[in-house]
């Protein structure tokens, strides 16, 4: 893989974004969770909402890990 496709490197146990588009996508992660927390914190407790809440957050997770794997050095 090209060192300009790279996105993320491998600090201790985390990665860590080195090029713009990685600190977009982590960027957009983290709107995503902050926004439905605040969604969550300003509407009454509902169940539907909670589940799309949980699935929202779930997508976001899986996303970012994906991106991060096919994004970063291998090995």
């Amino acid at each position: 893989m090209k060192a300009s496709n790279i996105w993320f490197k491998k600090r201790s146990h985390v990665w860590q974004p080195v090029s713009w588009q990685g600190w977009v996508t982590v960027l957009v992660f983290l709107a995503i969770v902050v926004g439905n927390a605040s969604i969550m914190a300003s509407q009454p407790y509902s169940n539907e909402l909670l589940w799309l809440y949980l699935n929202t957050l779930a997508f976001a997770v899986v996303s970012l890990l994906l991106v991060g794997y096919y994004k970063a050095p291998k090995g």
